[in-house]
């Protein structure tokens, strides 16, 4: 096969299981998002709502309105969400309440957007023997503000010690992307909403200089080509390879055994 982009979404799906990727991106079987992941969106449409709008007032919406745009989020995806079996979506729910209005109350405030939802792509070029080779790297920056910093804003159920090593891969992409868009580099930032009985919220700097650069820009390469290689093998043994936490399970002992 010939890859001829890869976002951040595909780039973290490949170096945490390939055969996850070879059924999203070669089969092309949609997947149901786990629980985690419908609370992650919700929460996460519901603090672009209300920055895409604060771009132009310089205001906060009313905290509640933030999270009724939470609540007919949540009530629309549900539909569509892998449940495990004895999980209960009205929990679920409520911790994304709890967190988003957290962060509405502690950070919005003090953050002022300058833009929001920012698509940005660029191609990464390379030698291979003596052909020319090309992807485009694709995606879309969470937040960037008045200060210049891009923020990426993840949700999770546990405090994190530090960032991941998967999100700070994304957020080299994500500066790279800005730079592409205007030639300029912002700090970077992954702000973590802990979705805790008491939530909280956890901001770590990510360095992003010449050395990330490279290591991003050089492992590019060989992950398009292990991609466009096909030979693709199922992550056993890692936390998500299991019927709760994988929508392909089941197809994949089918496919590749286990």
């Amino acid at each position: 096969m010939d890859v001829q982009h890869i976002s951040a979404t595909q780039l973290s799906m490949f170096t945490r299981c390939q055969a996850a990727w070879y059924f999203s991106y070669v089969k092309r079987i949609k997947g149901k998002p786990t629980s985690a992941m419908t609370r992650g969106t919700c929460v996460h449409k519901g603090i672009s709502h209300n920055y895409t709008i604060k771009v132009q007032t310089h205001e906060d919406l009313p905290v509640a309105d933030v999270l009724d745009h939470y609540d007919t989020t949540f009530t629309e995806l549900s539909t569509e969400t892998k449940w495990k079996e004895g999980e209960d979506p009205g929990k679920q729910k409520d911790a994304g309440y709890r967190v988003l209005e957290h962060y509405q109350e502690e950070v919005a405030p003090e953050t002022q957007p300058v833009d929001v939802e920012q698509s940005f792509r660029f191609f990464i070029n390379w030698r291979e023997g003596d052909d020319d080779k090309s992807v485009e790297f694709k995606g879309v920056l969470d937040l960037l503000d008045e200060e210049q910093r891009l923020r990426d804003i993840k949700t999770t159920a546990q405090t994190p010690k530090a960032p991941g090593g998967d999100h700070v891969i994304q957020l080299i992409g994500y500066s790279l992307g800005k730079e592409a868009i205007d030639g300029k580099q912002p700090s970077a930032w992954l702000d973590y909403l802990v979705t805790l009985k008491e939530p909280k919220i956890v901001t770590f700097p990510v360095v992003v200089g010449d050395p990330q650069k490279k290591f991003f820009l050089n492992n590019i390469p060989k992950i398009v080509k292990a991609m466009e290689a096909e030979n693709y093998y199922p992550a056993r043994g890692n936390r998500w390879c299991s019927k709760n936490a994988c929508f392909y399970h089941s197809m994949c002992i089918k496919e590749f055994g286990g």
